[in-house]
């Protein structure tokens, strides 16, 4: 059963099931796992102990397993998976004989339900060379020299095999054999690809398929073993056929013996007590077990350093000790718990699988491996080991950290080529949502990585994209790892998803309270978050709380900036405050009052940024046509805050230039520099923020800060270079591409900058300076500029605009939102010198989804007067509609084009009700002056001479200056005068 459980990943409690087979000698363990969950994985500690680790699994009643009637289990013991490890349970259970035969296998079920997982046991069979022929069991061990296939067997069949190295496949026939029903299909490692068992009538076939780097392959058996060995060798490698021949030998031994041990512990190292070993101490007796018990009792009470003391005397104490590698093992895992740095984990773990390098655990160990040299930041040493055969196969942890190194490779400028390995990484993630069925922690993660590897793309919206898709469940499973959490938080921050970003903050700070190394800069980017969502209150409390629990962190010195930060929301709280009082005596409605207001204090969040000046222009004329009955005094007044606002801000930019000269360590130095360009870019002022972020570049010699300046100065770039695109200012783009200074021509990470560029000299018609920086470029929009760059470079388009080769195509094929904008500049350009076909050719077919709102207008508006200029009435006119659909009159510039090129297609009675209102509505007093003409006009015609006098005579006081104020005087005159003679 599934539950979701707040705050965590989707919790799974399931029932152990008890059951027996072939009148009681085969007991079976059962219970479901969760849905992409990581498979238990079985490990003996000693002769017979045996732990199950359960990841996913938080309940397992266990009310069917009755020990007093079990054959084969003494003990069963449950508890939590030790902390800081996956969640879920770790089983321990005591087996009644050291040589009882078992194995696992996980059966799928139902995607929602999980997978039946079965632990089974029975005896062991004894090897009989007269008997029937019968495969009990296969067990493939893969080490560093070499990979063996161990098949466990009775009966003395003829063995036939069939070895093809080109095709990579190996077979072996058996005459007159079955499989047994203990007979589990076998799990690949090592050089062993797959292995497949088929059954026919009067013999069984296997079937290995062989690691391409496979040169020899060996083939032993011995039937009074009972054992037929497959030993197979790389080129380079350099075999097992000596301890292949060691575990016949031994396996003849134990049949002797009549002590027959299961396959899963050949090659095992688990720890066999040595009780003829033993010195006195304190006048007693004790073998090297007093230790590895006192180490036990210490891992139990989490005291892990003393654990490893514990070994470490052993080993001096017992120095030809025959547990080595079991105690080896057992330190490293003891670090593990400890925490250790991964560079630290790295260097012991390197020595044991050089020690032992084909131990029964080589797989996991070496995956583990390069887990490690991920972590630690040895990417290229990681991929290294990348695809080495000994890797678990079909495991999404092995393909999780192939993406990881990939991911690594890119962030720390390693990779040959980036796009292919963007490619790769995403192709490694889908491989592991794929084997997951895209559930689980694994699935978790894999989603979590592709929105990294789009950020590292320098994609933000996919990256956002993606974490906005993850799932809750998904997101309580990233939560678990305090580095992932922190990475989502900082995605949210870096792209100004501020409110997403405080959720993620604070989880961090509720999840891992105490971590050095992430809390302080949680608090910190927390802090500023809630400041940028204007929430003062919370931001200050962060702020104080950061300098009590770090005041030695470098997020503490960043933070003696932070309150000039905050002294923004002060301005606006202070403005608002004044505009208060005022509107309080004007007595307006309350909700009136209040939502005037908030659209006030929007204006004067966005009153330093450069881009939006138009766009604060346009809300202070909409604020005064929705509150008309706000009165001149305030009108006057937000003009006034909003120059004070701005005398606040270079005040505090004087300030913070005071404290950099003061600041004498070279980290807070650059701390202050950088906290300077991004208070500036906050501002819209990219400009300024180059500028000082080159400064910062030229007096820093700390690599990480460089980095970071690096990093801000690219995303600014991009940032300042886009919006002066948006904007119409290709020129200002051009600027801030010069004044970044560095040469970003080889440095993919640029490639949009690059992109900006050549769409900038584009349209500002410098067509062969565009293209050739273009030239080599992969990427959409560079090829679609490219096309539209070589059409553009014509004579004339013209000439071409017919030729299916010529500038036609290529401008028709140039659809980018860049090339889009390249193409609307140029049309305005056409559209002045009333080119008019060259118009139509550049706009006619251009998808309206790649402009924004204020460019699509812009388009509808020059397509209607190419249309008008080539006298195409209709469709100007629908072109106008398009445009003015919901819109307000406004000036009323728009509308009035649109009843001039009506009039000029359908005459005067279409065209009147369209004059009219403009006439009446328009905020440009001279374009009402104008309608009014032509309305009177209309009338005159119409024989309504009296109506179109009063119309006329009203013109010179609404446009007094204007040419048109005294013809409409004389024209009301005469009319005047022709109304008097009429009778």
């Amino acid at each position: 059963m599934l539950l979701g459980l707040p705050g965590e990943a989707r919790a799974f409690f399931t029932t152990l099931k008890y059951k027996t087979e072939d009148q009681g000698k085969r007991e079976i363990l059962s219970f479901m796992i969760p849905p992409g969950a990581t498979r238990p994985s079985v490990r003996m500690l000693d002769a017979v102990t045996m732990r199950v680790i359960v990841p996913g699994v938080l309940a397992l009643p266990t009310n069917e397993l009755k020990l007093d009637r079990s054959r084969w289990i003494k003990e069963f013991r449950m508890n939590d998976v030790p902390r800081g490890e996956e969640m879920g349970l770790q089983l321990t259970l005591v087996l009644k004989d050291a040589n009882v035969n078992f194995r696992d296998s996980v059966t799928e079920r139902d995607l929602n339900e999980g997978s039946l997982y079965q632990l089974e046991f029975d005896p062991p069979v004894a090897p009989s060379a007269s008997g029937p022929s019968q495969l009990l069991e296969g067990r493939v061990l893969a080490g560093r020299d070499g990979t063996l296939l161990l098949i466990s067997h009775t009966g003395n069949s003829q063995v036939e095999t069939n070895l093809d190295l080109g095709a990579h496949v190996a077979k072996l026939e058996w005459q007159g054999a079955t499989l047994s029903p203990t007979w589990r299909n076998v799990s690949p490692a090592g050089l062993a690809e797959k292995v497949h068992a088929y059954e026919f009538k009067g013999k069984v076939e296997l079937e290995i398929n062989l690691h391409d780097s496979t040169s020899h392959v060996n083939f032993l058996n011995d039937p009074a073993a009972g054992l037929y060995i497959v030993s197979i060798r790389a080129k380079d490698g350099i075999g097992r056929q000596e301890e292949a021949e060691k575990i016949l030998t031994q396996r003849r031994k134990q049949v002797a013996d009549k002590k027959i041990i299961p396959l899963r512990r050949v090659a095992t190292s688990p720890y066999e007590p040595q009780p003829d070993e033993k010195i006195r101490l304190n006048e007693k007796e004790i073998d090297e077990s007093h230790y590895l018990e006192g180490a036990k009792g210490a891992e139990r009470d989490r005291q892990y350093p003393s654990a490893r003391g514990w070994i470490d005397r052993l080993f001096e104490l017992f120095p030809k000790t025959r547990n080595r590698e079991f105690l080896d093992f057992y330190k490293f895992d003891l670090a593990r718990k400890m925490a250790w740095k991964a560079g630290w984990l790295l260097t012991e773990l390197t020595t044991l699988i050089a020690r032992y390098p084909n131990t029964a655990e080589y797989p996991d160990l070496r995956l583990t491996q390069l887990a490690l040299l991920n972590r630690s930041g040895h990417f290229q040493e990681a991929s290294a080991i990348l695809w080495d055969p000994n890797l678990p196969k079909d495991e999404h942890r092995t393909w999780l950290e192939r993406a990881h190194t990939v991911i690594g490779l890119i962030q720390s400028r390693i990779s040959p080529d980036e796009a292919s390995s963007l490619k790769e990484g995403e192709a490694y993630l889908k491989k592991v949502i794929d084997i997951t069925r895209d559930m689980g922690p694994g699935a978790a993660e894999a989603h979590f990585l592709l929105a990294q590897l789009a950020k590292v793309a320098g994609n933000q919206d996919q990256a956002i994209r993606m974490l906005d898709a993850m799932t809750p469940e998904q997101m309580a499973f990233v939560a678990n790892n305090p580095e992932q959490l922190m990475e989502t938080a900082d995605t949210y921050y870096k792209y100004r998803r501020y409110p997403d970003a405080v959720k993620y903050y604070a989880q961090v700070l509720s999840h891992y309270p105490t971590h050095a190394t992430i809390g302080p800069w949680a608090l910190l980017r927390a802090a500023e978050s809630h400041r940028q969502l204007g929430q003062t209150a919370d931001a200050t409390r962060l702020f104080e709380r950061l300098k009590k629990n770090h005041p030695e962190s470098d997020a503490t010195v960043w933070g003696r900036i932070f309150l000039m930060q905050l002294e923004k929301n002060r301005d606006i709280q202070e403005s608002l405050e004044e505009l208060d009082k005022i509107l309080h005596a004007l007595n307006l409605p309350k909700e009136q009052a209040e939502s005037f207001k908030e659209r006030v204090r929007k204006l004067l969040v966005e009153t330093n940024r450069h881009w939006d000046v138009k766009k604060t222009l346009d809300e202070l004329a909409a604020l005064k046509k929705d509150y008309p009955k706000i009165s001149p005094e305030v009108w006057e007044r937000i003009p006034a805050l909003q120059t004070k606002m701005e005398q606040n801000f270079k005040d505090r930019i004087t300030r913070l230039d005071t404290l950099i000269q003061e600041i004498a360590l070279p980290e807070a130095l650059a701390e202050a520099y950088l906290t300077k360009a991004e208070m500036l870019g906050e501002a819209g002022r990219h400009k300024e923020v180059l500028e000082t972020l080159n400064k910062l570049m030229t007096i820093s010699s700390r690599e990480n800060m460089v980095a970071r300046a690096r990093e801000i100065k690219r995303l600014y770039l991009l940032d300042g270079m886009a919006k002066a695109l948006e904007n119409g200012r290709p020129e200002y783009a051009a600027i801030l591409a010069e004044i970044h200074g560095e040469d970003w021509r080889d440095d993919p990470s640029f490639i949009p900058a690059k992109i900006h560029l050549a769409e900038a000299l584009m349209r500002m018609g410098l067509h062969e300076d565009a293209l050739k920086l273009l030239d080599g470029l992969r990427h959409d929009s560079a090829a679609a500029l490219t096309k539209l760059g070589a059409a553009l470079s014509r004579e004339s388009l013209l000439e071409q605009g017919t030729d299916a080769k010529g500038a036609g195509k290529g401008i028709k094929e140039s659809v980018s939102p860049d090339a889009a904008r390249v193409r609307l500049d140029e049309a305005g350009r056409l559209a002045r010198k009333q080119d008019w076909e060259g118009v139509m050719l550049l706009l006619e077919n251009l998808p309206e989804n790649l402009l924004t709102p204020g460019d699509r207008v812009e388009r509808w508006r020059i397509l209607a007067k190419a249309e008008a200029g080539l006298e195409r009435f209709p469709q100007a006119v629908q072109h106008m509609e398009d445009l003015l659909f919901g819109r307000p009159v406004g000036d009323g510039m728009d509308y009035y084009w649109y009843a001039s090129i009506l009039h000029k297609w359908k005459g005067d009675d279409k065209a009147l009700p369209a004059f009219k209102r403009v006439s009446s509505e328009a905020g440009n007093k001279e374009i009402q002056a104008l309608a009014r003409i032509r309305v009177g006009d209309i009338l005159q015609r119409q024989g309504k001479f009296k109506e179109a006098k009063e119309l006329f005579s009203g013109v010179p006081a609404l446009a007094p200056s204007t040419p048109w104020s005294k013809i409409s005087a004389e024209n009301a005159s005469q009319l005047g005068m022709s109304l008097d003679v009429r009778p």
